[in-house]
This record gives structure tokens, sequence and C-alpha cells, in this order.
């Protein structure tokens, strides 16, 4: 059932529009309207976003459990401060993430204000005719391509990567948004009001493109178009250069955060995955780039292929300039790897991912493939009238029959996949949207085991406005990291999210123990677990639970297939309650150390995370040698005792009583945009249990503030009374 559905749709659909490419079909119907072609397809391509209302489908590996919970928290929760402290050990909401931090965002808006599931329907809509428009554009009026084919371009344009499909919530809209910017700088060239398209193309690039990805994609595209084309003038560097200006004041704040952040992140601080040498720079950059087209993006690998084959036949002189524009982005990946970025202060650039330049091919291929088309037709060369129709060639009609049949796979393979794994379900469980074993004056958080066919996601427990400590994040803090990998799940050195290991699943039951470290967690102020199947571990204490459990495959569980497939289908619509796991030993989010020990271990090494899970139990500060000299001569004592703490916008607000001064420990990752208050004296702070910041408190102190202060782009005068380090922060 899991590979037949797919592959009948894409066979169903392929015969759909060779049906319509019968000569009696020729130059008519709706493969032919301008105006019934681009709704069909968008309706069908809509059809598993609408199909079951709010449990309709979402592909939950990136987008239902990373973007669209961030998207839903920004727009519903978050207090608008910079720190979050819902994200992992605390982070940069801003900085941490590559969404989220528009000044004005259609998504936000959407999520605000409509239910989740129309606001998905309705972005997804918008991806899919952005795509389709532009290319069409491209075709039609840039490429003199006929409308059929000009039609059957667009739709595959709008289909020849899953992350247009399945990840548009960042990469699928600014894919999307490439054609039809080339087409509005370059296609419109010499024609009224260009000023205009450039300016609204500015406006769509800045409420929907992901700088990071969008910003080298089009750019690249726009000279490729311009080289294929021969239109070379100085206006479309002006309309890229206006988008830019336009992104980057909507993501200012965000781009600031990040460029502040980067060098606290995984990315910014290793370089040792970069080679400097030229030559295996630009070897890596080519594999790189043709490995891309070989997975999840061969259908466009398989365009440009075809394409560039056709051209060789019918117009092989074409060749080389189509084949330059195809190459484009090795040349500008190796210039930017290449550049001296470490030498100007900015060498997380460096680490920002290049594989986004590989996006400006999106940008030309249609065009590239508009001129096989036409010198195909012109040679009069493979016609067989009696599959597509008088004057029809087999390059479009290839291009029609493919797009079909790679959308029926994917709207199979989403319906299996939302039958084998749920969709939007995931945002209605009960005991999630309800937590009544939430405990909101001592905020403990919360990590969720996950696997491929079991729920829920980690992330998505962000969009009930829970915190989550397995958190993935853009610019992911390497303590936070090893912290995880060394530590708590050194089973998988790659990510920090608990995957079931299947080894450890013994009659329907999660033995968690030999999967992670429940110690490290619970210092980590981890006091709740989220599993679909029941858990045991030492100490472990369960809270909700559902009334009939997900049940696993029938090859695992002993049930019949029967009986599982009627639970996977009800749990398209109610995914049921999860089984909700109280912690032992769970250490609050702020404490007072009862001692402190010094160790030799390298922080976050194994070592070092082996002597936290033995001591932190006891609320002993574990730092290295570094981090205690930075602390002084503050000294852990027993009559320190911490009274109420507040999680405020930007920090935290501590009452506490230090008649011999002492070490206070706050369960957040340290960072240099941290500030320490003590009754209004600054204080020493630093690192302490991998993610964890120690604070040296003077004796006689009431209280403690601790918050973070980046500084922001633009800086106001006026405070917000909500604001870390004033009173009117705590609410009463």
């Amino acid at each position: 059932m899991k590979s037949e559905l797919p592959i009948i749709l894409a066979v169903i659909l392929s015969l759909v529009a060779i049906y319509g490419l019968r000569p009696s079909r020729a130059g008519s119907g709706w493969l032919s309207s301008s105006k019934i072609f681009p709704v069909v397809w968008v309706l069908i391509f809509l059809l598993p976003y609408m199909a079951f209302g709010p449990s309709s489908y979402l592909w939950m590996d990136d987008e239902g459990d990373l973007l669209v919970p961030f998207h839903y928290y920004v727009a519903n929760f978050a207090d608008g401060g910079q720190y979050s402290h819902l994200l992992g050990a605390g982070a940069d909401l801003k900085g941490s993430f590559l969404i989220g931090g528009e000044l004005i965002s259609p998504e936000r808006f959407l999520m605000a204000h409509f239910p989740l599931w129309i606001a998905i329907a309705v972005h997804k809509a918008l991806t899919c005719v952005f795509g389709f428009a532009g290319n069409y554009l491209l075709a039609r009026r840039l490429g003199g391509l006929d409308r059929r084919p000009s039609l059957a371009l667009a739709a595959f344009g709008t289909v020849f990567w899953f992350r247009m499909i399945l990840v548009t919530y960042s990469t699928g809209m600014t894919l999307s948004l490439i054609p039809i910017g080339v087409y509005l700088l370059v296609g419109r060239l010499g024609r009224r009001w260009w000023w205009g398209g450039a300016l609204a193309y500015a406006v769509m690039a800045g409420l929907w493109m992901v700088p990071t990805e969008g910003a080298p994609a089009i750019s690249i595209a726009v000279v490729a178009t311009m080289i294929l084309t021969k239109r070379y003038d100085w206006r479309p560097f002006a309309g890229i250069a206006l988008a830019g200006i336009v992104i980057g004041v909507n993501w200012s704040e965000s781009i600031y955060a990040m460029l502040q952040t980067m060098g606290e992140s995984m990315r910014g601080s290793d370089q040792s995955s970069v080679s400097t040498e030229a030559l295996d720079v630009i070897h890596g950059t080519i594999v790189g780039y043709l490995s891309m087209f070989t997975n999840t993006a061969w259908p466009l690998g398989l365009e440009i292929a075809l394409s560039l084959a056709f051209l060789a036949i019918a117009a092989p002189r074409q060749v080389p300039r189509a084949l330059i524009t195809m190459i484009l982005p090795v040349f500008f990946i190796a210039g930017f790897l290449l550049f001296p970025w470490t030498e100007i202060g900015l060498a997380g650039i460096r680490n920002s991912g290049t594989r986004y330049f590989t996006f400006g091919v999106t940008g030309t291929v249609t065009l590239v493939a508009a001129q096989a088309i036409i010198a195909w037709k012109r040679r009069g060369y493979g016609l067989v009238p009696w599959v597509i129709g008088r004057g029809e060639s087999l390059p479009a009609a290839l291009a029609l029959v493919g797009a079909f049949a790679i959308l029926g796979w994917n709207v199979g393979f989403q319906m299996i996949n939302l039958f084998y794994r749920s969709g939007q379900a995931h945002y209605h469980v009960s005991n999630l949207k309800n937590p009544t074993w939430f405990n909101a004056s001592d905020p403990a958080r919360v990590v969720s085991l996950r696997a491929s066919y079991l729920q829920p996601e980690p992330g998505v427990v962000l969009a009930y406005n829970l915190p989550y400590f397995d958190a993935w994040l853009n610019l992911m803090d390497p303590r936070f990291f090893r912290y995880w990998v060394n530590g708590v799940n050194p089973r998988d050195p790659t990510d920090p999210r608990i995957g079931y290991d299947w080894a450890s699943v013994r009659g329907g039951v999660v033995h968690v123990e030999e999967m992670v470290s429940l110690p490290l967690l619970a210092a980590a102020n981890v006091g709740y677990l989220v599993s679909a199947l029941p858990v045991t571990g030492q100490g472990l204490v369960l809270l909700d639970g559902p009334d009939r459990p997900q049940l696993e495959k029938p090859s695992r569980s002993g049930v019949s297939p029967m009986e599982y497939y009627r639970d996977r289908w009800s749990r398209i619509f109610d995914l049921g309650k999860m089984h909700i796991y109280a912690l032992p030993g769970r250490l609050p989010r702020v404490w007072a150390a009862a001692a402190l020990q010094t160790t030799s271990s390298a922080a976050g090494s194994a070592g070092f995370l082996a002597e936290v899970a033995a001591a932190a139990p006891a609320r002993v500060a574990v730092l290295n040698a570094a981090h205690a000299m930075a602390l002084g001569k503050a000294e852990a004592h027993a009559s320190m005792t911490v009274g109420r703490f507040d999680l405020v916008r930007n920090g935290f607000e501590v009452d506490l009583d230090a008649p011999e001064g002492g070490v206070l420990m706050v369960n957040a990752l340290a960072t240099r945009h941290f500030r320490a208050w003590a009754d209004g004296r600054e204080l020493p702070f630093t690192e302490a249990n991998g993610v964890q910041t120690a604070i040296a408190v003077p004796a006689g102190s009431r209280h403690v503030s601790l918050c973070y202060g980046r500084r922001p782009l633009v800086a106001t005068t006026a405070k917000d009374p909500r604001e870390c380090g004033l009173a009117a922060a705590r609410s009463p």
C-alpha cells in the first residue's frame, strides 16, 4: 500500500495528460487553457492540505515539527523579546532560526487570525501560484513558447523538487519566487512600468523570501538569464538591490541577530569542515552540486539533462550558452568559499550553507527547456501524431506528462504519509493542548520520544507553548549539541533529538534508560517525557496517558494488519492522548549550588558530562578549571536559599537569601549577551554543568537579575515594562 498508491496516481494523472494531448484535443480543452489549467493544477496540489480539514496533511519532518510550530509560537505566544525560555537550553529567538524574525510576516498573520489548517492551505496555494505564474511567464513571454507547452513547463516548475511541495515554509516558497523574479527583472526589460514590476517583486521577496536561501539564488538566476537571453542591462541589478533593501528592512533584526550570535554557534565556531585549498573547494563544490540533482531534486536534474540533450540534437550551437547558465552556481559557490571571510571577522558566513546557491538554476531551467522545445519543433524532430497531436513536440509532451506523473506521485505519497504518520492532528493532542500535568509556577522542560510512524515529533510541543529541550536550531550552540551527543544520547552523534531504539522496545514498552541518560536530562530541567508508547525507567511517574495507545506495526506488535490499519485511520483525525511521564530528580530552572566541583575534563566532553550526571542530583555545580576561575573567590554556601523566581521577558528575576553569599545556578546556557546584577551591582558568571549558568552572588544579596541584552539594530529609549531588570517585569 505504501508504494502502490503514489504509483497508481502517477499513472492515472499521466494518462489524463496523454489523453488531453490526442490529435482531436490539440489546441483545445482545459490542458490548453491558461485560465482553467492553473486552477485545476492548484486544486490537485492542495488536495492533501484540504481533504480532511483540521486533520489534513502536513509533512512532519522539517515543516511540521520545526517551521510551522515556530511560526505558530511566534505568532501566538512569544512576548516580543530577544530571548526565548522555550527553545532548548534558552536561545535567541530572532538569531537562532532562519524564520520568525521578520517585522511583517504573512505567515504569522494567517496563523494569528485563522484556523491553522486554513493558514497552511493558503500558504501552500500561494507557493504553487507564485511558482506556476513565474515559470509560465518565463516560458510564454520571455521564451516565446506556445501556450500549452508553457503551461506544461509552468506545472513542472512547481514539483521538480520535494521541498517545493513538502517544505514550503522556507525553501519551497523561496524557490517559487525565483522564476517570477527573473521575469519581472529581466523578462520585462524595455517594457513600460518596469520599475513598478521591480518594486512589486521587492515587496514579494521581502515578505516571503528567506534571505539566506533566496538572495544568492535570485542574483545567480538573473545573471544566468541575462547570459542566456543576451539581455545585458544594469536595471536587473538595480532591481536586485531594491529587493535586497526591502528584504534587509523586513528581516533586519533577524539578520543582525544572526550576525551577532553566529560566533557562538556550531556554524560560526567550527571551521574545520571547510577546506581553504582552492582545488579542494572547487572539487567539493562540483561534487556537491551534482549530487543534489541525483537525490531529492532528481526531477530538476532530469529536466536539465533532457533540455540540454534535446538542444544538442536540434540546436547544438545553443548548448554552450545554456550549459554555462546551468553550471553558473558552481562558480559563485567556489568564489564564495574562497573569499577571505575569516580575515574580515565573518568566518561564520562561510559555513552558512552554499547549497542555496544552486537554487539559482530554478530561475533559468524553464527558459533552457523552452529553447529546447522551440528548437525541436522548428526542426520537426520526433513528432508522434497518434500520441501528441498536430504540431506538438516530444519535449513538450514529456514536460506535461512528467509534471502530472510527479504531481500524482506526490499526492499519493502525501496521502499514504498522512495515513501512517498523521498530519495536522499533531496540533490537536488533547493532553498537550490542555496540559493539566504541567506546573506553570515551576516550568520544567519537555522532551519527546520520536519514530518515523509514532507520534509526536519533538518540535510540535512548541506549538502548545511548552518549553522543549530537544530543539533543533539553525544556529545551534555547540555546548548544547555536545550535551546531547556526548551525554544525553551518544547513540546519535548528529541530532539532539531522541529516536526510538527498537532494540530497547520490548513488549510494546520503551526501556528508556537503555537509550538516554535520564540524570542528564533531569539536570537540564527536563521534567516531562512525552511518548506515544508506554515507557519504563527508574523513577518515572505516569502523569497522563491515552485510553488506547498507538499500535506498533504488525511485525512488531503482533496485531493483525486490519487492526493496525483501523488504528492508523483513526489517528488521522484524532491522534489521541500521549503518555506523559515525570522525570525523577529534576533540577529546577533556578537553584542554589550546594557545592562546586572543579574538573580537568574539557567542558562538554563525555568525561565531563559523566561527572555532571553523577554530581548534579546533589545540586553540585561542575566546572572545568578555566570556568571556575571566572567566578573568582565565590564559594557555595548551604545558607543561600532561592525563593521566588520568574522567567520574564529577556531574562530571569530571582529572590533569594544569601547571608554568606554563594553560587546561583540558572538552567540556561551562559552567553556573552547575559548580564547579571544583585541589588545594582554587576556580578561575574560562567558556564557550568554543560548547559547552565553559574553566578557568583555576594553576601547579603536579596535579589538577582540575569538579563539577556543583545544589542538590537534599532535601539529604543522606551522600555517595555515587562523587560528583565525592571520592577514591573514580574507579575504580582
